[in-house]
């Protein structure tokens, strides 16, 4: 699943169906085209990608497992984004990732409908240790 983008904002009417995604869309350095919509990518996708800023929720013991991106954070839980990202620039990416993937998932849906670039670990850290990232 090559840059899965993930898209929650906007469902069609008619069939209350996800939207679909045009495939021009989802090169790799597109931006979403809807507010709530994100990138999900693999462990090794995600690890491709040493230019995100990547912040980790929860689980403070694996932040090492992430060294060599552009940056490292740590969040206890996500009622502390905001002030972690006060004066962020909306264009420099974001990866999250939490120890299942639920809690980074709907942070992603929050930070992209703000209109952050959000880059999300699907699976999770446990994803991550099982395809044997770090």
């Amino acid at each position: 699943m090559k840059g899965n983008l993930q898209s929650h904002a906007r469902m069609d009417t008619a069939m209350d169906a996800p939207v679909e995604i045009p495939a021009a869309l989802q090169a790799e350095k597109t931006p979403c085209p809807d507010p709530g919509c994100y990138r999900e990518l693999s462990p090794k996708e995600f690890n491709a990608r040493k230019d995100l800023a990547v912040i980790v929720l929860k689980d403070a013991e694996v932040m090492d497992e992430f060294r060599g991106f552009s940056e490292v954070r740590h969040l206890s839980s996500s009622s502390g984004i905001d002030a972690l990202l006060s004066g962020w620039p909306c264009e420099r990416p974001i990866g999250l990732a939490c120890p299942d993937g639920t809690c980074s998932s709907r942070l992603a849906i929050r930070l992209s409908r703000q209109g952050f670039t959000v880059y999300h670990l699907a699976g999770g850290i446990h994803e991550w240790r099982q395809c044997s990232m770090t």
